[in-house]
């Protein structure tokens, strides 16, 4: 039968950060790593126009946290530009909240007739773009 310590219950802030014999660890991030550390920012973005081009780079893990910023980014570039390109190179990480903002600034582009495309989805990105079926709309080859 087991002691008293084997009953031991571990609080949930142990528990979150996967505590273990010998003390607390701090929390995984399986792999992950926020490009602001400390701001709950995992993302960035760079604008660079030329020629009537706006250039949207992406850098890091994009979800649901940073998806209004995003889309506040892609309508301000599709509203002051003739062509926005989205480059996702070192984009890591998109949750479906980013593919469908997307999908609703390619619309917005698509109305304001300002051409819209995503250029460079690498790794898991070009998985979830490919098997939702919106990277030929995105890279401007939409076959339909």
């Amino acid at each position: 039968m087991a002691g008293p310590a084997a009953h031991r219950r571990v609080d949930d802030r142990q528990r979150v950060a996967g505590a273990h014999r010998g003390g607390h660890r701090p929390p995984r991030t399986e792999g992950r790593r926020p490009v602001n550390a400390g701001t709950g920012q995992t993302w960035q973005s760079s604008t660079t126009v030329s020629e009537g081009t706006a250039v949207v780079a992406l850098f890091g893990e994009l979800d649901i946290t940073g998806a209004a910023r995003l889309r506040e980014i892609l309508h301000n570039a599709i509203d002051q530009h003739s062509r926005v390109e989205v480059e996702l190179g070192q984009v890591r990480f998109v949750d479906s909240t980013v593919l469908s903002t997307f999908v609703n600034a390619h619309r917005h582009a698509t109305a304001a007739h300002v051409g819209f495309t995503v250029s460079n989805p690498v790794g898991h990105v070009r998985r979830v773009l490919t098997m939702t079926r919106i990277l030929p709309m995105l890279e401007g080859r939409d076959t339909r």
